[in-house]
Parts: C-alpha cells; sequence; structure tokens
C-alpha cells in the first residue's frame, strides 16, 4: 500500500540520517566507517579475561559523556561506583586499581563530580534500587526494555551491557538451562534493538585459546552462541600489556568492507589512544629505561656484595 511504502521511504531516510550522524568508536579515526554506532544496530565485543572488558565499557562511557550525550550502562560484573570512579580517574588521568591509594585529593574530586556525572550516566546493577535480579534474569531485561521504551522521548545515546555471560537464570521458568537463558536474553535485545533510539554494545567472554589454535570467534563465545546470529556486528579484542596495544579484529558487520580489518589501538593511563609512531617511541623509551634502572639495580648489588656491604634490613614496628 501506499501507506506502507510510505512508512518505509520515511524508515530508510532516518536510518540513512543518523548513520552519517553515528559517532566514530573510542573516538579513534581509525574505526571511522567500521563500527555502526548508530541505532538498529548491537555491537558484540569479545574478549578473554583480563583483556579489558570493563575497560573498554569505562572508555566508551567516558567517550559519550564527552559528547555531552547520556550513557546508560547495563552491568552484572562490576559496582556502580566502581565504573563512575573509572569514569572519573579516566578524565583525570589518574590510574584506577588500587583503592587503598586514592589520596583525600581524589576522594573530594570524586564526591564533586558525581553529582555531574549522574545528570547524563545511568548504571543498572543487579540490584538497582533495591530490585534483585534485573542484570542476571530474563525478567529483569525484560523489565530495563520495558522501562526505556517507556521513557523513549528522553532516550539515553548509547546502551552498554557488561556482560552477556552472567545473564543465568529465568524467574518464571526456574529449570531452565543456562544456554535457553542466554538465548532468550540475546533475542530480547535483538528485537529492542529494532524499536530504540540509540546502539547496543554487547561484551562478552571468549574463551582462551593459544596462539597456534585457530578456533572461529563464534566457537570460542562461551554460553550460547547464538548471540553471534543477533549482533549486527562482531569485534574480537586481544590485548597485549608488555607492548601496551589491543588489536581489535572484525569478524561479523553488515559492511563487508569491515570484515577481517585488524586495527590496532594503543594504551595510555587506562585510556585507549591513537597507535602511531610516536606512541610506539614513547612505550620503547619507557621499556628502556625500565631496563637500565634494572641493570643499575643489579650492578649496585654486585658492587655491595665485592665490597662487603649488606643490604640494610627493613626496619619493623
Amino acid at each position: 500500500s501506499e501507506a506502507r511504502l510510505n512508512s518505509l521511504m520515511g524508515q530508510n531516510r532516518e536510518y540513512i540520517a543518523m548513520a552519517k550522524t553515528g559517532s566514530v568508536f573510542l573516538n579513534i579515526k581509525e574505526f571511522k566507517g567500521l563500527v555502526p554506532l548508530f541505532p538498529r544496530n548491537m555491537i558484540l565485543i569479545g574478549a578473554e579475561t583480563g583483556d579489558g572488558k570493563s575497560t573498554l565499557t569505562a572508555n566508551m562511557t567516558f567517550q559519550f559523556l564527552a559528547q555531552n550525550q547520556k550513557v546508560l550502562v547495563i552491568t552484572n560484573e562490576e559496582h556502580p561506583t566502581d565504573v563512575i570512579n573509572r569514569v572519573i580517574f579516566l578524565s583525570k588521568g589518574w590510574s584506577y586499581h588500587d583503592h587503598t591509594t586514592i589520596t583525600p585529593e581524589q576522594q573530594a574530586e570524586l564526591d564533586r563530580l558525581y553529582p555531574v556525572i549522574a545528570q547524563r550516566l545511568e548504571v543498572i546493577d543487579d540490584a538497582y534500587n533495591g530490585v534483585g535480579g534485573l542484570t542476571t534474569t530474563v525478567e529483569g531485561h525484560y523489565a530495563i526494555q520495558k522501562s526505556l521504551l517507556e521513557g523513549v522521548e528522553n532516550p539515553f545515546n548509547i546502551i552498554i551491557i557488561d556482560y552477556f555471560q552472567n545473564a543465568n537464570s529465568s524467574n518464571k521458568n526456574p529449570s531452565a538451562s543456562g544456554f535457553e537463558v542466554l538465548h532468550e536474553v540475546g533475542r530480547s535485545w535483538d528485537i529492542f534493538k529494532t524499536k530504540y533510539p540509540a546502539p547496543i554494545i554487547m561484551l562478552s567472554q571468549l574463551k582462551a585459546v593459544k596462539d597456534d589454535e585457530n578456533i572461529p570467534f563464534k566457537e570460542r563465545i562461551e554460553g550460547r552462541k547464538s548471540i553471534y546470529n543477533f549482533c549486527t556486528c562482531a569485534i574480537q579484542v586481544k590485548a597485549n600489556k608488555q607492548e601496551r596495544t589491543t588489536e581489535w579484529s572484525f569478524k561479523k558487520s553488515r559492511f563487508a568492507q569491515s570484515i577481517g580489518v585488524t586495527v590496532k589501538t594503543g594504551f595510555d593511563r587506562g585510556r585507549y589512544v591513537e597507535y602511531n609512531r610516536e606512541f610506539a617511541k614513547k612505550v620503547e623509551e619507557e621499556k628502556m629505561a625500565r631496563t637500565m634502572a634494572e641493570i643499575r639495580k643489579t650492578d649496585s648489588a654486585k658492587i655491595n656484595e665485592m665490597l662487603g656491604i649488606k643490604p640494610k634490613e627493613k626496619e619493623h614496628a
């Protein structure tokens, strides 16, 4: 019918306009045109344990907040304060890894910025507003989606889910297997992405493999692999902590030019940055400085040993 045709044409114009105004992933130019950061897309990012899912959540959140946009983080992995703290520490260039080293000045800055961040960042955890199971049950995910659609006149600009495999039960069907639960959660977000005006980033756990093992990305997804079918873009993340680099390999995309592409980024003070000659030189200089410091320390110990100078014993309280 003419009405149906006009509706489709309108939806098409809207989709193309959103694609043209979509953000660049992590604000790094090498990702331009590769990651569809605009509505109707669910981007699956898979990583092994320790390869940076929580760090990515913080970086993506920071990127969108810096652009004055609204971010929703759905987490079953971290406490909401950890998510917010990571973002604030990123903005300050501080390292966030040991709570015992947080200074009074840093604590004061956290207290100052929490109300500011809260205006554009919402973090839903498994006990949000005292409701248990919001991020770990099928029904909890349904409830979040329902609430978002009811408030669609003031939408979030991006939704980040950290992470897929921690959805593990169903209140209505307690006997459901983990595979069934994950399939239902993935399917629900697949349907939701066509209704809500924001892209979804779904973080996923990958099975660890040896360097010489050639196992397809889909087979490495822990739990139900149907999430791979539901996503519109799939990226494998691999961190090299010694070199302070991360490789992003595109395994699936609506746009064929992305498939098979690998982008390398640097990692500096908790933030993903452009990998270039200057960054590589900086890393090499830092490695050399550490090596020379170790040599000096070793040489000093040998000289003291030759002179019969014993190392000072640590004083005990």
